[in-house]
């Protein structure tokens, strides 16, 4: 099998005799071939990642916050790390956010099609997407009920009550807003809420 032209040409760079005219270890890290390769690498992803980053575009201010909260408990965990690799990738100046130029790099179409992503997944509406934000947005949909469920029931009763989801949530929304929001979401109005409950309204 061929090698494409850019990999041939650092190839031959790198087997140059003449160390005058040998590609040097700053050079060869910097080639383009590397960024095709990082770019083909972020695409691999792409079906999952955008697939989750549309549907939690479309969550309620709720359900997001619950998945951030989620993220954060689980923010030194082997999926974390290995987001946490993919976020640095796409964060191309190495600011701590994504912008919607960034993630267009990432993602491919066009820069409206980034913009709105990018838009559903801002809650805190700073115009990029900081890594919990991210970590969230990824996570949506993959199953993760649980571990979601576990950051609110913060006594492992096995049912979360308002206390404890205003304790998780207190740095995001208002005290009045996490009330509204839990008593409408306790289906049989026992003033806790049972993973079922968690699970049929938050859908992840």
């Amino acid at each position: 099998r061929s090698l494409p032209g850019a990999a041939l040409g650092l190839l031959e760079r790198l087997l140059q005799t003449n160390p005058l005219t040998r590609c040097t270890a700053a050079e060869a890290v910097n080639h383009p071939w590397f960024e095709i390769v990082g770019r083909s690498s972020t695409h691999r992803l792409d079906s999952d990642f955008q697939l989750n980053m549309n549907r939690f575009g479309g969550c309620s201010k709720l359900t997001k916050i619950a998945m951030q909260a989620a993220a954060r408990i689980e923010d030194d965990s082997a999926q974390a790390r290995r987001l946490r690799k993919i976020f640095n990738f796409i964060d191309r100046d190495a600011s701590g956010c994504i912008t919607a130029a960034e993630l267009q790099r990432a993602l491919g179409g066009t820069l409206d099609e980034a913009r709105s992503i990018l838009s559903g997944m801002d809650t805190d509406g700073s115009g990029s997407i900081g890594f919990t934000e991210f970590m969230a947005g990824a996570l949506h949909g993959s199953g993760r009920t649980k571990e979601a469920f576990c950051a609110f029931d913060r006594n492992r009763d096995g049912h979360i009550d308002l206390g404890e989801v205003l304790d998780v949530m207190s740095d995001d929304v208002t005290a009045s807003f996490v009330a509204r929001a839990f008593h409408e979401v306790d289906s049989n109005n026992d003033g806790v809420l049972s993973e079922v409950e968690f699970e049929m309204v938050f859908g992840m």
